[in-house]
């Protein structure tokens, strides 16, 4: 049996080797040192808290499972890696919030906002505009009352004299196809700002 941990100080190292002992106290430990870290990776890109915790316990739930295996040189680069495969795998997956493309420009750090990256932002304004443009004309219209006029569903439902639901499926269905046009240009866009 492991001697009991009684602070933080111990390094990840130790932790690690602990941890592929079975130490459960290790992996609280490196659950307790990181978790916030994580967490605030994947929510300056997803913005959703839900989503963001379920991917933090993802990958400790992966790290225990194994632990016996683990060949981690550091481990804070090692799991803010993972933080950022797993946001990927999530944008990817579809399952992100209504209003990320409407910040997705936004993803550039303002320390680097240099003429290159400001290029890379009206690209992206460019193309999602021009995804915009070739919608069905009831989805572009639904849309834009809800990104440009910053109505809510039930006042574009009352607008238009559609239900909310249908409110709900022009935007998905609007979601869905700038996802599908934009899906390597936002993925891009990730891995230069480095979130």
């Amino acid at each position: 049996m492991s001697p009991v941990i009684k602070n933080n100080a111990i390094p990840d190292g130790e932790l690690l080797l602990r941890l592929a002992g079975n130490d459960a106290e290790a992996f609280t430990v490196i659950y307790n040192r990181y978790w916030e870290t994580l967490y605030r990776s994947a929510f300056r890109v997803l913005k959703d808290h839900d989503a963001c915790l379920d991917i933090v316990h993802e990958i400790y739930t992966w790290l225990w499972a194994h632990r016996r295996e683990l060949q981690i040189a550091h481990l804070r680069a090692y799991l803010l890696s993972a933080v950022k495969f797993k946001v990927v795998n999530h944008i990817r997956a579809g399952r992100i919030r209504e209003s990320f493309f409407g910040e997705a420009a936004q993803l550039l750090p303002p320390e680097t906002a240099d003429a290159g990256n400001n290029l890379a932002a009206k690209e992206l304004d460019t193309a999602v505009r021009q995804c915009i443009s070739r919608l069905p004309e009831r989805c572009r219209t639904v849309y834009d009352l809800s990104r440009n006029e910053h109505l809510s569903h039930r006042e574009i439902s009352a607008k238009m004299g559609i239900s909310v639901k249908t409110v709900e499926n022009q935007i998905t269905i609007a979601l869905r196809r700038i996802r599908e046009s934009l899906g390597s240009l936002l993925l891009f866009l990730l891995v230069l700002c480095g979130r």
